[in-house]
């Protein structure tokens, strides 16, 4: 039988290569070795040959015959599409909507304009390299290199050595650095000649203020030098045409990271470059000694530029914080800051790992402990002593009573939370930027530390009686991005929800069975307000439901009001209770049909005193609801354990409101169904109106924050994907790092071809710090890992381990932990919660003393 001719001409040469190696006499493969050089006629010096490893020479003769630059690079030019072929593909996806609120399909009104719209869209799409064809390009990134590598004549180098020396700047031993623009020509031939307009992300060409803003930053010709990349060294060029890539310098202070330059003001922007993860840990940084603070600074600010994944900000407090995507690349970018950019000794904290609040699962669920057993600073809020499930739902968690100087009480609140599926919660974390499109969210989603007053702020005004986000919605201009982005939400929404329910009616969800608050996942989605932090994160803050087709909200706001005008008990009016809120994300997002704003007063027509009381009640109902969206704004980026923000958590709200001025506003009405003067603000109600927002504000963000702690709160920790490859005789070691730093471990397999093991596991992002040493010690070397940020997981394992207000309530965690329930080696939550606290500065309980005896001595006392 003939063998495969790939086997007969392919492998079956290189294995005979190989096969020398393995020879029992080294030498007897020598000669073999060297005739299969000559044969192939290889130019392999006769050094290399005669060295007495075997295993050497067959390298030099593998790397000789198959070099790895050369069979990568032909086998990329052999499987990559062309850019003109691939150009069709790429074209939706440059030129579509993106998470932020871009109108990037829309088209100017004048009609020359917007044939000049389309025609850039048009050459993108053909990757057209006519010289007529508009230029467009994308900056991917800045890169910093050498002066040296630039050539002498460039005009950059000079100008870049001309500024040094002006700015009396010293280097040291460093070499001198400038920033050179790495870029794609999508369509065009860029040449220095080129005009060019600098286009930021937000760029609208039927804007014509963005088009006035392009044009004030538009580059005159000359003002670049065109490289073509050559390894290390840059050849300049005198044009480009589309489909290369191009190294652009002159753009340093144009340019911070990435940016689209086009020939018009006209043409669409690019839509920008995404990443698989965030920039979750992060250090602090400060200088060795204050008097390098501005060379730090600016260092910074070179290093931000040089990376476009890395996140440096200065934080409230003053910090100078750098994030990175994990441990290697974090290194890599103080390495840099030191040597390269800022060229000063610096100090780098502790890694400053971040967490997620969110709440135990139903079956996870404990009787909340007594305040005196909680730590002194979770003592003071207000937990009540009984928080037990009933149903499928929870009992009011907190309640807190709103009022000012001597007068009543203008309004109670009380919230309930529970957790959502995990499922749903991180299908809304997979839809950030698209929530940031349709609900006006910071783009980017989380990672901008709250300010309450920016939060109050931005709290839409609200008509009497009408729901806090309902009105004011005036982004007409965006409707088509925002229906694209809504309906992406829409569907990955609902096929979460879809899953949850399968799940639990299989019977395979376990723990995550869908019975929050009573509700599945659809009626969860068609009841949501607002979404926090910043309208793009897994927080829900849910809206009043409907009762028999009618909205819940108007329908116990037109009651009270009733009650109260017909003097009703005043003991059944303290009780009467009203669900806040309309679902304006839900209507945003398409989940929910029709609005129910206004049922209340459509129903109290005819009656002018009941119309009277319901606009007053709504009046102090609006202004109440408009602090408690802000409030739980607050509250989801500040959970109460660390201050971390909320995660997979859903609260509901419900109010009792003062009826006296509601009674008042009936009273002074007179037949035309208007209130008499000073009616409206009469009563205890009225008179402390004004402060309801802001007073609202402090104490929905205190009582959102008291229900989490009475509803078995869990620290939520990110998690890597950890890709760990080993020889067989390493694999003990290797699963020994992983276990002992809380790794999971998912699969185990066998790599084809080769005597080694692929792990795949989960590992803590908190934990994998020094992993790669660890692994590296353990199997001398026979393993290697690589790490990826994954997702967000609540801490898993036993109540002692997982529930950071543990404290032992049966007999048998009473004789294993003793009765004060003193478990700081085991208590995994409480140890990281306690170390989040410490580094912001927040209080911890610690026992300076935990156990002592008196001292006996043996001297006799007279």
């Amino acid at each position: 039988q003939f063998a495969d001719m790939f086997a007969q001409l392919c492998l079956e040469p290189i294995w005979r290569v190989y096969s020398t190696a393995a020879e029992d006499d080294a030498q007897a493969g020598r000669p073999l070795l060297t005739a299969l050089a000559s044969k192939m006629k290889l130019s392999v010096p006769a050094r290399e040959l005669s060295k007495a490893e075997t295993a050497s020479a067959v390298r030099s003769v593998m790397r000789a015959w198959l070099p790895l630059a050369k069979a990568v690079l032909s086998n990329v030019a052999h499987a990559l599409p062309s850019p003109a072929d691939a150009a069709a593909t790429r074209a939706p996806h440059l030129l579509g909507a993106s998470g932020a609120a871009r109108k990037r399909n829309e088209l100017p009104s004048r009609p020359d304009e917007a044939e000049e719209t389309a025609a850039c869209s048009r050459a993108i799409a053909q990757c057209s390299s006519d010289e007529s064809a508009p230029v467009v390009a994308y900056v991917a990134k800045m890169v910093s290199v050498e002066l040296a590598d630039l050539p002498p004549q460039s005009a950059a180098a000079a100008a870049a050595r001309t500024e040094a020396a002006a700015a009396e700047i010293d280097s040291g031993d460093a070499p001198p650095q400038i920033f050179v623009a790495v870029a794609r020509v999508f369509s065009g031939v860029l040449t220095a000649a080129t005009s060019l307009y600098v286009l930021n992300a937000a760029h609208d060409p039927s804007d014509a203020a963005c088009v006035e803003a392009a044009a004030a930053r538009v580059l005159p010709p000359g003002s670049v030098e065109l490289f073509l990349p050559m390894g290390r060294a840059l050849e300049p060029v005198e044009s480009v045409p589309a489909g290369n890539l191009v190294a652009i310098a002159g753009l340093s202070s144009r340019i911070l990271k990435s940016a689209t330059l086009a020939s018009t003001p006209l043409s669409r922007a690019l839509a920008p470059m995404s990443f698989p993860a965030a920039p979750i840990v992060r250090v602090a940084v400060e200088p060795s000694c204050a008097t390098d603070l501005p060379q730090l600074e600016a260092g910074l600010r070179l290093l931000n530029q040089a990376d476009p994944f890395v996140d440096v900000v200065q934080e409230p407090t003053g910090e100078l914080v750098v994030g990175a995507a994990g441990e290697v690349h974090l290194e890599r970018c103080v390495k840099d800051l030191q040597e390269r950019f800022a060229r000063v000794p610096v100090r780098v904290s502790a890694p400053l790992i971040a967490f997620r609040e969110s709440l135990a699962s139903a079956e996870e669920q404990r009787p909340p402990p007594q305040p005196s057993a909680l730590p002194a600073y979770w003592r003071g809020a207000a937990v009540p002593a009984d928080g037990t499930r009933v149903g499928a739902g929870m009992k009011w968690a907190a309640e807190v009573s709103l009022g000012g100087g001597a007068h009543a009480a203008v309004a109670r609140l009380r919230v309930r939370c529970a957790r959502i599926p995990l499922t749903l919660a991180k299908a809304i974390d997979e839809s950030r930027d698209e929530l940031a499109a349709a609900l006006g969210g910071a783009e980017g989603g989380a990672g901008v530390d709250a300010d309450v007053g920016a939060i109050a702020a931005t709290v839409t005004e609200q008509a009497p009686g009408s729901g806090p986000a309902s009105a004011g919605d005036d982004r007409e201009h965006d409707a088509p991005v925002v229906a694209e982005a809504a309906r992406a939400v829409h569907d990955r929404l609902l096929a979460a929800a879809g899953q949850v329910s399968e799940q639990a009616a299989d019977g395979a969800w376990g723990a995550e069975a869908p019975d929050t608050m009573g509700l599945q996942p659809a009626e969860l989605l068609a009841r949501m307000w607002s979404l926090g932090p910043h309208n793009t994160g897994a927080c829900m803050l849910l809206a009043a439901g409907r009762d028999g087709g009618r909205c819940a909200r108007d329908a116990a706001l037109r009651a009270t009001a009733a009650d109260a005008i017909a003097g009703g008990d005043a003991d059944a009016l303290s009780e009467r209770w009203i669900p806040l809120g309309h679902p304006a994300a839900s209507r945003r997002l398409r989940l929910v049909d029709g609005d129910c704003d206004g049922e209340a007063q459509a129903e109290a027509k005819g009656d002018p005193g009941l119309v009277a009381a319901v606009d007053q009640l709504g009046t102090q109902l609006a202004t109440l609801e408009a602090g408690v969206l802000a409030g739980f704004q607050a509250a989801a980026q500040a959970g109460p354990l660390c201050n971390e923000p909320m995660w997979a958590v859903a609260f509901e709200v419900e109010a009792c409101l003062d009826t006296s001025a509601s009674r008042d506003a009936a009273e002074g009405t007179g037949g035309d169904g208007k209130a008499s003067v000073g009616s409206a603000a009469g009563g205890a109600g009225g008179a402390n109106l004004s402060a309801l927002s802001g007073q609202a504000l402090s104490a929905t963000k205190e009582a959102l924050r008291a229900a989490m702690l009475a509803s078995g709160p869990r620290l939520v920790e990110a998690m890597y994907i950890c890709e760990c490859g080993a020889r067989t005789d390493a694999l003990g070691g290797a699963y020994a790092s992983i276990s002992r730093r809380r790794g999971r471990v998912l699969r185990e397999e066998m790599v084809e071809g080769a005597d080694s093991f692929l792990i795949l596991a989960h590992m803590p992002v908190a934990e994998s710090f020094g992993f790669a040493d660890e692994l590296r010690t353990r199997t001398s070397g026979a393993a290697s890992a690589m790490l990826m940020f994954s997702h967000w997981e609540p801490i898993s394992g036993e109540a002692v381990e997982t529930d950071p207000l543990f404290v032992p309530l049966t007999e048998d965690e009473r004789e294993e932990h003793g009765e004060g329930g003193d478990v700081p080696t085991t208590n995994v939550a409480r140890r990281l919660v306690d170390g989040v606290r410490r580094r912001k500065g927040l209080m911890v309980e610690v026992k300076v003393v935990a156990s002592a005896t008196k001292q006996s001595t043996r001297a006799r006392k007279k």
